[in-house]
């Protein structure tokens, strides 16, 4: 049995929900994958939250990376947050400009 089959019973307990990815080994690692990268965003949320600089790389040979860091091992690489903690602010890049979030947002209300 495999860690994966033993984790979802622990990490989604309302149901045994193990049977809807059942010998559907491009579905498991399709959800694990968008899961993983939620989880990134929310530490990256939560970085900037308390005030920390973070460095989040993307666009890297993640072939290479699994190979160096996890070989042998059923483990995955997304992407590396690269730096984490206080910078110094004379270094620091400023935020880029952004759109409102109701400029790029359409909200739909069922009634």
């Amino acid at each position: 049995m495999s860690w994966r089959s033993l984790s979802m019973p622990k990490l989604f307990p309302r149901i045994d929900a193990r049977f809807s990815f059942a010998g559907k080994a491009g579905d498991i690692e399709t959800v694990a994958l968008r899961n993983g990268r939620l989880q990134g965003a929310y530490f990256n949320l939560a970085g900037r939250a308390i005030g920390f600089v973070r460095e989040l790389i993307t666009g890297l040979d993640n072939a290479g990376i699994d190979r160096e860091c996890f070989a042998g091992r059923e483990v995955k690489s997304s992407f590396i947050c690269g730096n984490l903690g206080y910078g110094d602010p004379s270094g620091i890049f400023a935020h880029s400009p952004h759109f409102a979030f109701y400029t790029m947002a359409i909200i739909i209300r069922s009634v």
